[in-house]
């Protein structure tokens, strides 16, 4: 054999007989591809497990956004300090100047002390029981001056002030807030960031919780509402309301806001209050019921008569005769007094009220010296002359038909009369109308802190120029008096005023009106005229005339009438039944007395009726 190297040989590769594997080799299973399709469903199942945890997170995390609460406080600029009064957020700013925060007149008039006035002359002005303040507002000086007015004498001191009491700022008035302080029960703080007071004007229960944890106060009642202030725990904040899971909550520091109710403790009660010393107002009245008539007075002759006008009277202690009325703009008197009338009363042991009207100078523009302290002074001066002059013991002030528009200015003229009147030891008395809509700027209440007696004038429910009726209804009356009431004038300073006298109606029948005319629903078939009549004049046409009297329950009045010519003639009568139920009046409410207009018109027997009720 040759001894070279052998030639490897490959062999045939040649197709496997199937059999013959099968039966030499191992028998395999057949391995199957796996399905991707598990895995994408558990991906999508943690996809979605996680969309709904972040979902879930986002709905119950609670929003770390904070409100902006130069937008929460309205401001528009800087300077802006904004008034929080009672946690509500006032449409006023004030105003920081050198350190010291001012508000407007109308913010402190309207809101916090309407006993400021403002006067023509460029005073501010504010009185008191026996003083007032005058602040020269153009001055703008560090103090204010005082008028004390105490035995006849008024003494001037000027008061140094922390700032200037008031001033013109942007031709806008502005008052010092610790100025307005002095004279008002409120308290206020003051906070940065934004500039804002927190006003408490009012006192009394209110509910408080503390934070039992660190927590956050929203602007609405969600987690998702934006923070407006953190609250630390501890902290207290007064609970103004809530709504399921939360508080409607007012910070010390004047934000209003949601708090949840799992983050405060129990709200409790706490009594506010002000450690402002109310003001005690003094009143001169009289020893006992006061009994006064009306004396008119238009002449000097009249005063002689007066022994005559008394000589049926029974009980009267006060006479106010209608001396003094206003002559002029520039606050002159007319005097028709007389110092041997005055004589003649004291000896009868009658007080004598020198009457003052606005009523005789009817071409007189009578309102235009309200508006100036200088004018109002010239009047009380004269009016304080005459009362000294002629020995006086009161001021009768019969000021009517004020307008709306010098209501304040009135006001304030009863406040600087009441001063004089006090410091020279007189009562002031001032007559109003029973109360209505159109007569609140007399502002009662106000005038009752000041005047001694307010005298309700309880007569002219029907007047000439009016519809038909009663002069003075015993409803009409009373409802007179509980109103005087319920202005917080004191029923020992009320005087009730009836009349002595009523009117007679006569009604004309209309002709020759069209059948428009006369189906109109406020066409009034006659012509009405009427006539007052005092007592005695009823009485003897009632004696004359001989008609039916009826006596109306529900009126507390008699009633006539009679035809006469073509016309009907109709009386609703004052007489001793009618006095009688008005004079219960006075006992009923405690008040102070009764008044009559006017002496001479009575019937001489009413004074029995009245000397019982106020004798």
């Amino acid at each position: 054999m040759d001894k070279r190297t052998p030639t490897r040989q490959t062999p045939t590769k040649q197709t496997p007989n199937r059999q013959a594997h099968d039966r030499r080799a191992p028998k395999r299973k057949a391995v199957r591809k796996k399905s991707k399709a598990p895995l994408i469903i558990i991906v999508i199942i943690l996809i979605a497990l996680i969309a709904v945890a972040m979902v879930l997170m986002e709905k119950y995390t609670p929003t770390k956004e904070r409100a902006d609460l130069s937008d929460y406080f309205g401001i528009t600029s800087p300077e802006e300090v904004v008034i929080i009064r009672n946690h509500a957020i006032m449409d006023q700013r004030a105003r920081d100047i050198n350190g010291h925060l001012y508000v407007s007149y109308p913010m402190v008039h309207d809101t916090l002390n309407d006993r400021f006035y403002v006067d023509q002359e460029g005073l501010l002005l504010y009185a008191k029981d026996q003083s007032e303040i005058l602040v020269n507002i153009a001055e703008q000086t560090s103090s204010y001056t005082e008028n004390f007015y105490e035995n006849g004498e008024v003494t001037q001191t000027e008061v140094p002030f922390v700032c200037a009491p008031a001033g013109l700022i942007d031709g806008e008035l502005y008052l010092s807030l610790e100025f307005v302080q002095q004279f008002t029960p409120f308290d206020f703080s003051y906070y940065e960031e934004p500039s804002r007071i927190v006003l408490t004007t009012d006192y009394g229960t209110v509910k408080e919780a503390a934070a039992t944890k660190d927590t956050a106060l929203r602007e609405k009642g969600g987690i998702k509402s934006p923070i407006l202030k953190d609250l630390t725990a501890g902290e207290q904040v007064q609970i103004l309301g809530e709504e399921e899971n939360w508080y409607k909550a007012f910070s010390a520091d004047g934000i209003t806001g949601y708090v949840e109710k799992k983050s405060m403790g129990e709200p409790t009660d706490v009594v506010l209050t002000s450690s402002f010393q109310e003001e005690t107002f003094t009143h001169i009245l009289h020893d006992g019921i006061v009994n006064m008539v009306w004396h008119q007075v238009t002449n000097m002759d009249a005063n002689g008569k007066l022994s005559e006008v008394l000589a049926d009277t029974k009980g009267v202690n006060v006479i106010s005769p209608t001396w003094f009325y206003l002559e002029d703009t520039q606050g002159g008197i007319h005097d028709l007094a007389s110092k041997d009338y005055v004589e003649t009363c004291h000896a009868k042991g009658i007080q004598v009220w020198g009457l003052v009207s606005n009523l005789e100078s009817t071409d007189l523009d009578d309102e235009a010296f309200l508006y100036q302290r200088s004018l109002r002074q010239n009047f009380i001066n004269h009016l304080m002359e005459k009362a000294q002059e002629y020995n006086l013991d009161g001021i009768n002030l019969d000021f009517e038909s004020m307008s709306q528009e010098v209501g304040e200015s009135y006001v304030q003229l009863v406040r600087e009369l009441s001063l004089a009147c006090g410091n020279h030891g007189l009562i002031l008395s001032v007559d109003h109308y029973v109360p209505t809509e159109y007569t609140a700027h007399y502002d009662r209440e106000e005038q009752a802190d000041f005047a001694d007696y307010i005298v309700i004038m309880g007569y002219d429910e029907h007047y000439a120029g009016s519809g038909e009726g009663s002069v003075a209804s015993l409803p009409f009356v009373e409802k007179g008096v509980q109103d005087t009431i319920a202005y917080q004038v004191p029923p020992e300073q009320i005087i009730l005023g009836m009349p002595f006298y009523t009117r007679m109606w006569v009604e004309t029948p209309k002709s020759g009106a069209s059948d428009l005319e006369m189906a109109s629903d406020d066409y009034v078939p006659y012509e009405l005229v009427s006539k007052a009549l005092g007592m005695i004049d009823q009485d003897s046409l009632i004696a004359q005339k001989q008609p039916p009297v009826v006596w109306l329950e529900e009126l507390g009045q008699n009633y006539a009438e009679w035809p006469e010519d073509g016309t009907i003639c109709k009386i609703w009568m004052e007489d001793e039944q009618s006095l009688e139920l008005k004079l219960q009046l006075v006992q009923k409410y405690q008040l102070g007395g009764g008044a009559f207009w006017k002496i001479t018109l009575e019937d001489p027997s009413v004074w029995d009726v009245i000397q019982q009720y106020l004798g």
